[in-house]
C-alpha cells in the first residue's frame, strides 16, 4: 500500500497545483504496468471494432447477417462481463486468471482468418437476394436498405446457399467465442483499475486516459492495414499479437493481495443491486448500451453507402479520441464538481447532437467533427460511469458490480440496439432512424435529470440514508483529495448518513450511528 502522501492523488501532491497529480501519477512505476495494460488491451481490441461489420460484408455476409451476429455477440457480452466479475471477486487475487482469459482472446483472433468468403452465383429470375453495388460501396454486397437508389449496380448475385450457412455459423461461432473471452478480459482489466484505486487511491481517469491514447493510434493502424478493403488478414494477426503481449504483461501487475476472496458475495451484490438508486443507473445504461449498439452495427455501412472508404471509416474512430484523452483527464475533477447523475446526463446530450448530425449527414467526410462529440460519451460518461459503478459497490462486489455494468449497458443494450435496429431501419429508413434516435437521447437525459431532482429535494427533506456516492463526491469537492473521499466509506455499509447542506450546496456531511 502506498503511504498518503505517495499516492498519486494524495493530499500534499493535490496542493502543489493542479497538474501535480497527474505528473505523480505519470512516473509512478508501481503504475506503470497498469498503464501498460490498460493501453495493449484497449489498442488490441480497437484495432478490430470499426472493420468487423465491413469484415463481414467482404465475406459476402449481408446486412440482415451482420445483425444477427451482432445481436448474437451482445447476447455473450450479457453474460462474460458478470460471470469474469463474479470469479474475480470469488478469486480476490485474479490477475492470474484476467492473463489466462487474454491470452485466449488473442489466440481466437486468428480464427477469424480461417472463415471462407461466401460463393456467390449469378441469380435466377426472382432471386434477387443480395446486390453487388460498385464503385458506391468498393464492390461490397450491402443489403439494399443502405445503398444508394442511384449507384450504379453490377451484374446481380446471389450467395449460395450451402457456402452462405457455412460461413454463416463458422463465423458466428468464432466471433461469439472470442466475444466472450475479449469482454472477460476488458471487465477484469477495469475491475483491476478500480480495485486499485480504493487500495491505492489511485485516479482513475488518469490510468483510463492511456486506453484512449490507444484508441487513437489503434483506429489509425488498423484502418491503413486495411486500405484495399478486401484483405484483413494483417489486421487480425496485429490485433491478435497485440493481445498476446497484453496478456504477458499481467503478470507482471502489482498482486492483489489485500483483497481477500469474498465469502457472501450473492447477498452483498444484492443489498446494492435492489436500491433504487442503483436500478435507475442500469437502467440508463441499459439505454446508453442501445445507442451504441446501433452505432456500432450501423454507421460503418452507412458511411459505406456514401462512397466512405475503409481508412476514413477507421478514422471515425480516431476523430473523437483526441479529446477524449482530455476528457478523461479531467473526470474525477468533472464528478467531483456536479457529480455523478448531472455529469451522466449532461454527456448524454452529446448523443442528440451526433444522431440528428447523422439524420442529415450528405458527405461521409462531415462525420469527423461529428464523432468529436462521441468522445463526450467514451471519455467523460462511461469513465464517471464506472467509477459510480464502483462507488455503489461494496469493497466485496468490485467487479461483479463492474461486471453487471456490463452485463446491462453491453449486453443488454447492445443486444437491442443491434438486433431491433434492423427492424428501425426497415420501418423508418437508415437516415430517418437517427433521428429517432436523437429524440430518444434527448427524453433520457431529461428523464435522468428530473429523477437526480426530485432525489435531492427528497433527501434534504427526510432524515433517510444518503447514498455512498453522494457523500464520497461532497468529500472530492471539500479536500481535493480521491482517496479521502474513497478512505471516508472504510466500513460505511453499517452505518447511516446524516443529511445535511454543505457550503457548496451539495447533501450530506457526517456519519450516524
Amino acid at each position: 500500500m502506498m503511504e498518503e502522501g505517495g499516492t498519486p492523488c494524495g493530499r500534499r501532491s493535490c496542493q502543489g497545483g493542479r497538474l501535480r497529480p497527474f505528473f505523480d501519477d505519470l512516473f509512478n512505476i508501481q503504475l506503470a504496468w497498469v498503464k501498460a495494460c490498460v493501453f495493449f488491451v484497449l489498442f488490441g481490441v480497437v484495432m478490430l471494432w470499426p472493420q468487423l461489420s465491413l469484415h463481414q460484408q467482404s465475406l459476402n455476409l449481408t446486412v440482415e447477417d451482420v445483425s444477427f451476429v451482432s445481436g448474437g455477440y451482445y447476447l455473450i457480452t450479457l453474460m462474460s462481463p458478470f460471470f469474469a466479475g463474479f470469479v474475480g471477486d470469488k478469486i480476490g487475487n485474479f490477475k492470474v486468471f484476467m492473463s489466462l482469459i487474454t491470452a485466449l482472446a488473442g489466440g481466437f483472433t486468428f480464427l477469424f482468418l480461417a472463415i471462407p468468403a461466401v460463393v456467390q452465383v449469378p441469380s435466377a429470375a426472382g432471386e434477387n437476394i443480395t446486390s453487388t453495388i460498385g464503385a458506391a460501396a468498393d464492390d461490397i454486397s450491402v443489403n439494399s436498405s443502405f445503398a444508394d437508389e442511384d449507384a450504379p449496380t453490377a451484374a446481380t448475385l446471389v450467395n449460395d446457399p450451402q457456402s452462405h450457412a457455412v460461413t454463416f455459423y463458422s463465423y458466428m461461432a468464432v466471433r461469439l467465442i472470442y466475444g466472450f473471452l475479449q469482454a472477460s478480459s476488458y471487465v477484469l482489466m477495469d475491475s483491476t483499475v478500480l480495485v486499485y484505486k480504493t487500495e491505492l487511491g489511485i485516479n482513475y481517469g488518469f490510468q483510463k486516459t492511456w486506453g484512449s491514447i490507444a484508441v487513437v493510434f489503434s483506429s489509425i493502424v488498423g484502418g491503413y492495414l486495411v486500405q484495399d478493403g478486401q484483405d484483413f488478414r494483417p489486421l487480425f494477426i496485429a490485433s491478435g499479437v497485440v493481445q498476446l503481449i497484453a496478456a504477458v504483461l499481467m503478470l507482471n501487475m502489482r498482486n492483489l493481495d489485500t483483497r481477500p476472496p469474498a465469502t457472501r458475495l450473492t447477498s452483498d451484490v444484492w443489498s446494492v443491486v435492489r436500491k433504487h438508486e442503483t436500478l435507475v443507473f442500469f437502467l440508463f445504461m441499459i439505454c446508453i448500451g442501445v445507442f451504441f449498439g446501433f452505432t456500432e452495427t450501423f454507421l460503418y455501412i452507412y458511411l459505406k453507402s456514401m462512397g466512405a472508404s475503409n481508412f476514413l471509416v477507421s478514422m471515425t474512430v480516431a476523430a473523437g479520441a483526441s479529446l477524449e484523452i482530455i476528457l478523461q483527464v479531467i473526470s474525477s475533477y468533472v464528478v467531483g464538481v456536479i457529480g455523478y447523475v448531472p455529469t451522466l446526463s449532461i454527456c448524454n446530450i452529446g448523443y442528440v447532437v451526433r444522431f440528428a448530425g447523422f439524420r442529415f449527414l450528405t458527405d461521409p467526410v462531415m462525420v469527423l467533427p461529428l464523432e468529436v462529440t462521441d468522445s463526450i460519451a467514451g471519455g467523460l460518461l462511461s469513465t464517471a460511469a464506472v467509477m459510480y459503478c464502483g462507488e455503489l459497490a461494496l469493497s466485496s462486489t468490485v467487479a461483479s458490480l463492474r461486471g453487471l455494468l456490463g452485463a446491462t449497458s453491453s449486453g443488454i443494450g447492445r443486444t437491442i440496439g443491434a438486433v431491433a435496429g434492423n427492424q428501425l431501419c426497415e420501418y423508418f429508413g437508415p437516415r430517418e432512424s437517427w433521428g429517432v434516435l436523437a429524440v430518444a437521447a434527448l427524453v433520457l437525459s431529461l428523464f435522468y435529470a428530473i429523477y437526480y431532482v426530485a432525489l435531492v429535494l427528497y433527501r434534504k427533506h427526510d432524515h433517510s440514508s444518503i447514498s455512498i456516492s453522494d457523500h464520497y463526491c461532497t468529500n472530492i469537492v471539500n479536500t481535493g483529495n480521491l482517496k479521502s473521499g474513497a478512505a471516508a466509506f472504510e466500513g460505511t455499509a453499517t452505518h447511516r448518513l446524516k443529511p445535511t447542506t454543505t457550503s457548496k450546496g451539495m447533501v450530506n456531511q457526517g456519519f450516524e450511528e
